[in-house]
C-alpha cells in the first residue's frame, strides 16, 4: 500500500502511529478491508484487544432493509397499509350481506305469514276486524254487520 501524506497525515492508516490500515479507506483498487456486509464502513477507530494490542475497528451504516452489527440480518418489511385496508373492506363487505340476507328472510317470513290467510274464510279473523256478516234468524234473504249496518235488504 502506499503512503500518501496530507497535511501531515498518513492517508489509508490509522492510529497514534499511522500503523494501523483504515479499515474504511478505499484501496487503489476501490475495495476498503471493513467487514460491513450490506452497508458502509463509518467511524473507523482504534481499539485495545485483552491481549494488549491494538486493532482497527469501525461501525457500519446499513443499507435499507438491513440491521445488525455487520448490516448481515434482514428487516422483515410490513404488509403495506393498503393490503390490511383491503381485508377489511372485504369483511365489513361480508358482514353488510350476512345482515342483508338476515333482513331478507325476515321480510319474506313475515309477509308469508300475512299471506297465508289470504283468501281464506276466517271467522275468528273476520271478527276482530269487524267484517263478520251475521246473519237475520227470521229472513234469510237480510244479514246485516258487525256494527249494525245494513248491507243487502
Amino acid at each position: 500500500m502506499e503512503y500518501v501524506k496530507i497535511f501531515g497525515e498518513v492517508i489509508g492508516f490509522i492510529g497514534i502511529y499511522c500503523q494501523l490500515p483504515n479499515p474504511c479507506y478505499l484501496n487503489n483498487l476501490n475495495q476498503t478491508i471493513h467487514n460491513c456486509v450490506h452497508g458502509r464502513c463509518v467511524r473507523p477507530r482504534i481499539v485495545l484487544g485483552v491481549d494488549g494490542n491494538e486493532f482497527a475497528t469501525n461501525d457500519c451504516d446499513c443499507f435499507a432493509g438491513y440491521t445488525g452489527d455487520l448490516c448481515m440480518r434482514l428487516i422483515e418489511i410490513q404488509q403495506p397499509i393498503l393490503f390490511n385496508r383491503f381485508i377489511s373492506l372485504i369483511v365489513i363487505i361480508i358482514i353488510l350481506c350476512i345482515a342483508f340476507g338476515i333482513l331478507l328472510n325476515l321480510f319474506i317470513v313475515c309477509t308469508g305469514k300475512k299471506r297465508a290467510n289470504q283468501g281464506t274464510y276466517s271467522p275468528s279473523n273476520q271478527e276482530m276486524t269487524g267484517n263478520a256478516r251475521f246473519f237475520n234468524n227470521k229472513n234469510n234473504q237480510k244479514y246485516i254487520t258487525k256494527n249494525n249496518k245494513t248491507t243487502k235488504k
